[in-house]
């Protein structure tokens, strides 16, 4: 592979690709380039792969500065560091770009408009099963994933104080819900309907009893819920891979079906377990440490809990 920055400035920079590697000769895939200030300021008029120009690609990289403040301009004026990612293929780079971010948005703040992932390679442990090792171990690289998409967008993540909650009430809550389900052997659950069905009707607030419970659902932006539940997933346990298909699984309505389609399942890893690894299509690692709303209905996602503490998460569905 051929890179050229075009800068007046000539300033240095480094690469290292989705897989590690920091050699333009053994780059393949996806990689991010790298350019730091040094004394003075640098101003990016173009990169050429193989010689040819990224054009106005270029506005997908971002200077971050060392205050933390983020400017998608290919241009450094003080201490920090500009970003883009790219592809030796140049054909393969501008189908992803072009597919992925709207004509207009090139210039604007795209952390605004798209939520960005970078999907990595993960070695996970031997004892898992050889479709969650192989999943993992594959790096899809970057996306952008428009926010206005909602059937599309993978998962968002919630504003609104959850830490102000009290997380250990929270779980007796939802410890003391009717129904217990054993899925599989380490996967456990506790849930407010029968058999945990995700299915109508809602249940009123009111009707809930679970005060601590209701304030973080309330967060999320429910009106209403349609189950909830506390999941355990045992020590060195994993979710095999599967898809939450309720829209073709159960009698509905298509005004019901839609309830359940796109970003608009609540999930938090609320004792933020920093070895539990939730992937999720081609977003990789959800950060699920943070409240979310995901979208299992549309993308495949599995889980390991690798370590020796049992994973609590919280699952819930309602009425956005």
């Amino acid at each position: 592979m051929e890179l050229k920055i075009i800068s007046k400035q000539n300033p240095k920079y480094s690469i290292i690709d989705k897989d590690g590697w920091s050699s333009a000769g053994l780059i393949r895939g996806w990689f991010e380039l790298t350019v730091k200030f040094e004394s003075e300021k640098i101003e990016i008029d173009d990169i050429k792969i193989n010689g040819e120009s990224i054009r106005h690609c270029i506005y997908t990289g971002v200077f971050q500065t060392e205050k933390g403040e983020r400017h998608f301009l290919p241009s450094l004026w003080e201490p920090g560091e500009w970003k883009i990612w790219l592809h030796p293929n140049i054909g393969h780079y501008f189908q992803n770009i072009f597919t992925q971010i709207d004509n207009g948005d090139y210039g604007k703040n795209l952390d605004e408009l798209y939520l960005h992932t970078v999907d990595k390679p993960i070695t996970i442990n031997e004892r898992y099963p050889q479709h969650i090792k192989s999943y993992f171990a594959k790096g899809y690289g970057p996306h952008w994933w428009n926010k206005k998409n909602i059937k599309d967008l993978p998962y968002k993540v919630l504003e609104g104080d959850f830490e102000s909650l009290d997380k250990e009430k929270i779980l007796q809550e939802l410890k003391s819900l009717p129904h217990k389900i054993e899925y599989q052997p380490g996967w456990n659950t506790i849930t407010l309907k029968p058999r945990g069905k995700i299915v109508l009707p809602a249940v009123e607030y009111s009707d809930l009893g679970l005060p601590e419970t209701e304030k973080m659902l309330k967060m999320a932006g429910y009106k209403s819920v349609i189950n909830v539940n506390w999941i355990g997933l045992d020590p060195y346990h994993s979710l095999q891979m599967h898809r939450d298909d309720i829209q073709n699984t159960q009698e509905m309505s298509e005004s019901e079906a839609e309830l359940f389609t796109g970003c608009v399942r609540f999930y938090w890893d609320i004792k933020n377990n920093p070895n539990f690894k939730f992937k999720m299509g081609e977003a990789g690692i959800l950060p699920t440490n943070k409240p979310l709303l995901t979208n299992p209905t549309r993308y495949a996602h599995c889980v390991i809990n690798d370590s020796d503490i049992l994973r609590e998460s919280i699952q819930a569905w309602g009425i956005l």
